[in-house]
């Protein structure tokens, strides 16, 4: 499983670097609400039912908490930002459960990029529970629930239920539509879950390289929004289930992996790091990137070292 899923990690940082950049206005892959439904429909992918749900979702707050908490710290010393009572909630990860208009942006306020863990942290804790009831279904019928679960989200997202001004809070911000992706993602996890690896294609590689660049293309130049999970399962399905020597060269090569490692560090710590190099210091756009990402990874490897340390005392 370990050995089918390692190419994943190299999307991550794909998709994690086209995050940080598109935060510097230097965008390369596409836009961050767009490459945000990867991590979604991935993490669901992966999860595994625990034995206990109740130390799952402790394990969950321990690892998520202490490095937001040093990340919101940090940049609350660094950026200098205007502190009233309404940081409660984004302390304790909420600031994506409170509808509010794209002109108001509450979720953005402080460390603006932390929304994505409030609701990845919302699909970790309902997962075990969503698993039974997805445990439910027959083999045979896993396939057509999730190619409905997928129309019935292109549906939502067209008819715009919502005002305009709280469209960007459901669809982008919100845990509520958010789990939508993520159940799609275990959904397909069940699907093919024991699907043997595939034989090798003719023009396999030829393949593998025009999936890339098309995946790229698509979210570089405007990808419909509609489109985009139904697009990252089939990238997903792909990557698991063919082996091509093309992805385990671009994906899962150990650089890449080493920086999958600490790439929650790098999510939280790049945003305000580069604003505090090139609004407050002043510097270039580019150094101040690279100087965000370096020491994002940084503050990453620290903390695991303290961790693993701290663990085995």
């Amino acid at each position: 499983m370990k050995e089918r899923t390692k190419n994943f990690q190299g999307l991550r940082v794909l998709f994690l670097l086209g995050i940080v950049f598109m935060h510097a206005n230097l965008t390369f892959i596409g836009e961050g609400w767009l490459l945000c439904t990867f991590f979604f429909v991935l993490s669901g992918f992966l999860y595994k039912h625990p034995e206990n749900t109740a130390v799952y979702v402790k394990k969950k707050i321990l690892k998520t908490f202490p490095l937001y908490w040093l990340c919101l710290l940090l940049y609350v010393v660094l950026c200098h930002p205007n502190i009233s009572i309404d940081i409660l909630p984004h302390i304790f990860l909420l600031q994506s459960y409170i509808p509010s208009s794209a002109a108001n942006a509450f979720y953005y306020k402080y460390l603006g990029v932390s929304w994505f863990l409030s609701s990845l942290l919302f699909c970790y804790i309902v997962s075990p529970f969503l698993y039974k009831l997805l445990e439910r279904l027959k083999q045979e019928h896993t396939f057509l629930i999730l190619m409905m679960l997928v129309i019935f989200m292109y549906i939502i997202r067209s008819c715009k239920l919502l005002p305009k001004e709280y469209g960007i809070w459901f669809y982008y911000i919100s845990p509520f539509y958010r789990i939508f992706e993520y159940t799609a993602g275990m959904l397909l996890a069940k699907t093919i879950k024991d699907k043997p690896i595939a034989g090798k294609m003719r023009f396999q590689e030829c393949i593998s390289i025009l999936i890339i660049i098309g995946m790229i293309v698509f979210l570089r130049h405007g990808m419909h929004v509609q489109f985009v999970t139904a697009l990252f399962l089939f990238i997903i399905y792909y990557l698991y289930t063919y082996k091509s020597v093309i992805m385990d060269a671009i994906f899962g090569n150990k650089v890449v992996i080493w920086i999958a490692r600490y790439g929650m560090a790098l999510y939280l710590g790049h945003q305000f790091l580069y604003v505090y190099f090139f609004k407050i210091l002043q510097l270039h756009r580019a150094p101040s990137i690279l100087l965000a990402i370096i020491i994002s990874i940084a503050i990453g490897w620290l903390y695991s070292l303290i961790v693993t340390k701290a663990n085995k005392k």
